[in-house]
């Protein structure tokens, strides 16, 4: 039997790059896995497509969770879903959606803090809350962060507080969920091969700093991310909790 045989999980910028490699992996590990999507239904139909040609089993939702009002929609629809496919409920939710915009705090504007606020940060906390109900006991939820909150980079200010504040919203949700078992973790990559940053690992030069900037010598794949959150999906992650674990081959450690 595979390991998340039976459970219902829902990957939040799910069609592509890190949200894509994680949903494929819960689907080979038999979860049914619901992929949330922005606006490339193209994207998010080959990631349905890729998980059932794997054997596994897997539904594309839309909702831009930016919009307001979008996390009430998003459980909303996927509690219809999951009854009309015979779940009772949601066991795994990962909060994985997210951009990256560059600028250091004197040149980051009004609209470019907002947005990674309201990305990264905000549609987490408010879809965690709407599905909170959703969510069964012994259940798992993930916030996909970065090792930009570590390092602090200055070009990337907004973005690094962005993802530091959505740290500490695993620290204060694992404590709120943990009478219900419920265990929340940040997994934090590094560098990995996604549509995010082919324009930075599209340069040899850059692409091998990186690499050589990292203590395993190569640049994170959107696989090793979704086979460390399949594991801690799994039974093997019953005892992890409250936790900032970093996904990152060693990045600039």
């Amino acid at each position: 039997m595979k390991e998340l045989e039976g459970k219902a999980a829902l990957v939040t910028g799910g069609s592509r790059g890190i949200g894509r490699g994680i949903a494929v992996s819960l689907g080979a590990a038999g979860a049914l896995v619901a992929v949330n999507f922005a606006r490339n239904r193209e994207a998010a139909e080959q990631a349905v497509a890729e998980i059932e040609a794997a054997g596994g089993r897997a539904l594309a939702i839309q909702t831009d969770l930016e919009s307001e009002g979008a996390a009430g929609a998003l459980a909303t629809a996927l509690k219809g879903e999951l009854e009309r496919r015979g779940h009772g409920g949601l066991d795994i939710l990962v909060n994985n959606v997210g951009r990256a915009e560059p600028g250091s705090v004197a040149y980051t504007t009004a609209d470019i803090f907002d947005r990674m606020i309201r990305v990264n940060l905000r549609a987490a906390f408010l879809l965690t809350s709407a599905l909170i109900p959703q969510l069964n006991d012994g259940g798992r939820v993930i916030n996909i962060t970065s090792t930009a909150s570590r390092l602090a980079n200055p070009e990337f200010a907004a973005y690094a507080i962005s993802k530091g504040a959505l740290d500490t919203f695993t620290r204060i949700l694992s404590k709120e969920l943990a009478p219900r078992r419920i265990t929340v973790n940040t997994v934090s990559p590094g560098y990995t091969r996604t549509d995010q940053v082919a324009g930075v690992i599209s340069d040899p030069v850059k692409a091998k700093m990186l690499a050589d900037s990292t203590l395993l010598k190569r640049l994170g794949e959107p696989e090793d991310i979704g086979d460390f959150v399949r594991a801690l999906s799994s039974s093997a992650g019953r005892w992890v909790t409250g936790q900032l674990i970093e996904v990152s081959g060693g990045f600039r450690v």
